[in-house]
């Protein structure tokens, strides 16, 4: 059996009994499940790294269009390939961060030390002074499935997941809620079961999504 959105789009259908059931809402359906799951746990399958340089002068970089939410940044000295790491520790909300900054491209070059995001940027607080290289953990949005071959970001043993997630929202729509309901617990009884296998784990279980520093 094919993992793509067309095999999906006929499995709902086919569980749905209805070979008419609109694919352009199914698939809509299927998407939008990639995204709950997406911002329900933090999968190791959502973690995405991306390399660049900063230029010498420079205090903002673009955020990536798949990001998400941050989990840390390197920028490596290329003179002495010491790494400075940006996270939680040295973060500032992006009110403090401006607030206790101002106008940075007045102030001179030299190495950051903190750091915030606001819109689509990274913001240092200094402008640097090297080329550094950045690096950047992050957890990533699901990439929008459209053609027939499109295969989804969920792993394939999880793909009832999205059919659950479709059926559940088909159901909803025809006004079938108690079928609907029955869908939706299923789909949340299956998600925990994703979560053991594949969210980073703690001490104290699988890790929850978490809200700071969240795109939505």
């Amino acid at each position: 059996m094919a993992y793509n959105l067309l095999d999906l789009t006929t499995t709902v259908q086919d569980d749905l009994k209805d070979s008419s059931f609109s694919s352009t809402r199914i698939r809509r359906y299927l998407n939008h499940a990639q995204r709950v799951i997406f911002n329900t746990h933090d999968f190791k399958f959502i973690e995405k790294a991306f390399s660049g340089d900063l230029i010498v002068g420079e205090y903002t970089y673009e955020q990536q269009s798949d990001h998400q939410a941050t989990i840390q940044i390197a920028l490596a000295d290329p003179d002495n390939n010491n790494v400075m790491y940006f996270n939680d520790e040295n973060y500032l909300s992006h009110r403090d961060f401006f607030s206790k900054y101002g106008d940075i491209e007045s102030l001179d070059n030299s190495s950051p030390n903190e750091w915030t995001e606001f819109g689509d940027q990274i913001y240092f607080n200094r402008p640097v002074n090297k080329l550094y290289t950045m690096t950047q953990w992050y957890y990533r949005t699901p990439s929008e499935m459209s053609a027939d071959t499109d295969v989804p970001d969920v792993p394939e043993s999880f793909r009832e997941l999205l059919e659950l997630w479709a059926e559940y929202r088909a159901e909803k729509y025809r006004g079938n809620h108690d079928v609907a309901a029955t869908y939706k617990q299923e789909f949340e009884d299956e998600l925990e079961a994703m979560a053991v296998k594949y969210a980073p784990v703690t001490g104290m279980g699988p890790t929850i999504a978490r809200q700071t520093r969240r795109r939505v």
